[in-house]
């Protein structure tokens, strides 16, 4: 079940076009938008259905009456009961959702179910539900929110291994040393491995992968962007490579527009205490943190 709230009535004609992406013969990818058109959808492929039922209920908060627009998400895999995926209270569904269907590695026996929407807002943000069959029946992994739009089609192999990659994006690096709009994102990639969505961005099969982000990147590096600097000392990282990353990051843009101030304790009230942040001495060390801590350095 996928719900959000509805807050005003001309939302419902903000979003209302439906998409049609990629045919059924090998993976399907389309946008739907049941809870505008108030109307049930049923997407069929490879032995997987998925129907999409538009609800809603008047509720009451503090005097102001609501209404909330429901969409249920119920997967159905061949020769197994009905799967209600759990809720996603972040989506706005007014907003449409993006439905994939496929498999992942052509040696599956069954595909996946891949729902993606969108909460709306400010440089903001696309969710991600996978629904497998697992042996002890479906279910539904997710992963963590992300800037931008929705894909626009199913995953795709990009290493040839005949496994298809979900690329992400790692927004640790939106802000941290620069505006939304000086800052570069490096890309997380992921697979479906033994029932859990697992991280392998790092691993060395996507080494012309990274050597093509670092090309781009780099680029942009070296006319002193250092949105562009970090993200290029991200990918030399992935590469094997971090400390020449760094001495270029450093080179191109030796220092940045603001600098991170980590909380060394828990917050309170979602406030680092007084005294409790870390302070970088310049860009260098605040570089070497951010790629530590999100796991780029080994």
């Amino acid at each position: 079940m996928i719900v959000a709230r509805v807050l005003a009535p001309f939302l419902a004609f903000a979003f209302a076009a439906v998409a049609l992406a990629r045919p059924a013969s090998a993976e399907t990818w389309r946008t739907v938008n049941p809870l505008v058109e108030q109307k049930p959808v049923t997407l069929r492929a490879n032995g997987v259905s998925v129907l999409l039922e538009p609800q809603s209920r008047i509720e009451t908060v503090d005097g102001e009456t609501f209404e909330i627009g429901t969409v249920r998400a119920t997967v159905t895999f061949a020769d197994a009961a009905p799967f209600e995926v759990p809720v996603d209270e972040a989506i706005v569904p007014t907003h449409g959702l993006w439905v994939g269907l496929g498999k992942l590695d052509r040696r599956d026996a069954d595909p996946v179910v891949i729902l993606t929407g969108y909460t709306g807002g400010m440089h903001c943000c696309v969710t991600f539900q996978l629904v497998t069959r697992q042996q002890d029946g479906p279910r539904a992994l997710g992963l963590p929110m992300m800037d931008g739009n929705p894909d626009t089609g199913f995953p795709r192999d990009i290493d040839g291994d005949g496994v298809a990659d979900i690329r992400r994006a790692d927004d640790s690096f939106l802000y941290a040393f620069t505006s939304y709009a000086g800052s570069w994102v490096p890309p997380r990639l992921w697979n479906l491995r033994n029932g859990a969505l697992v991280d392998v961005s790092g691993e060395p099969r996507f080494a012309k992968f990274w050597q093509r982000e670092a090309r781009k990147v780099g680029k942009h590096c070296r006319k002193g962007q250092v949105g562009a600097c970090a993200a290029y000392a991200a990918a030399m990282a992935r590469l094997g490579r971090a400390e020449e990353g760094i001495a270029a990051a450093l080179t191109h843009a030796p220092t940045a527009d603001w600098l991170p101030e980590p909380c060394t304790v828990a917050l309170v009230n979602d406030e680092c205490p007084e005294g409790k942040a870390r302070v970088f001495d310049g860009f260098g060390p605040a570089l070497r943190w951010l790629l530590s801590e999100q796991g780029y350095l080994r």
